[in-house]
């Protein structure tokens, strides 16, 4: 039976995953969890990577998901296919670019964080996780961001940016052309119309049975 763990680290913040990387001296040690990193590895997929399967012209990386049972080819940094090219060339793992256990994989980054000063309880998902994170945070687009982790919209809009409909509206302006030259030819506004902002309705003032007020209008108005 499972037990709630106590003090998890959910993500990691730009500053502990630039920690972690200074920190990792092992360099198979940093390959792989980097690689768990840029590619959002579940802790299964880790040692799914071939080595053949490294496009190294275009820098991607062919990862296979667990869940949908797929390949699909995933994008990483130059940085990052550096390192796999010295992982390949020292340890000479053979076709399979990692091949460990999944408890391997989780002891190594449990091993690191510590000595990166991150404390709490970490597990290999929290690579994933902070991979969606920063993600988001540096505006990489969502459906680039699915591509890679292959979870659906609903799932990763968690972590972008709540919308405000303040900033909708004002957003919305992009919709239209210049205002002067969307207007119809020989459109005046009316002089002095009058307008006056109305008081915002605030619950439990006293502003009668109803806090919409009827419009009153002038006797030369009424029909």
């Amino acid at each position: 039976m499972r037990t709630k763990k106590e003090n998890v680290v959910l993500v990691l913040s730009r500053v502990q995953i630039n920690r972690l990387k200074m920190t990792i001296t092992n360099l198979r040690d940093l390959c792989m969890v980097f690689t768990g990193f840029e590619c959002a590895c579940r802790v299964g997929e880790m040692s799914k990577f071939a080595v053949s399967r490294i496009n190294w012209e275009e820098g991607l990386i062919e990862k296979y998901d667990v869940k949908k049972r797929a390949n699909r080819w995933v994008g990483v940094t130059p940085w990052l296919l550096q390192q796999l090219q010295f992982y390949i060339s020292s340890y000479k793992p053979g076709e399979i670019l990692f091949p460990y256990s999944t408890k391997t994989f989780d002891l190594v980054l449990k091993k690191w964080c510590t000595q990166a000063g991150i404390e709490g309880w970490v597990s290999w998902h929290l690579l994933r996780r902070s991979y969606v994170n920063q993600a988001a945070q540096i505006g990489l687009d969502v459906i680039e961001v699915q591509h890679t982790t292959g979870d659906s919209l609903s799932s990763l809009m968690k972590y972008y940016r709540k919308p405000s409909p303040g900033d909708t509206g004002r957003r919305m302006v992009l919709f239209y052309e210049d205002d002067e030259a969307a207007r119809p030819a020989g459109f005046n506004y009316p002089n002095n119309t009058g307008f006056k902002i109305p008081a915002i309705y605030q619950p439990g003032k006293d502003v009668g049975k109803h806090w919409r007020t009827k419009v009153k209008l002038k006797p030369d108005e009424k029909s």
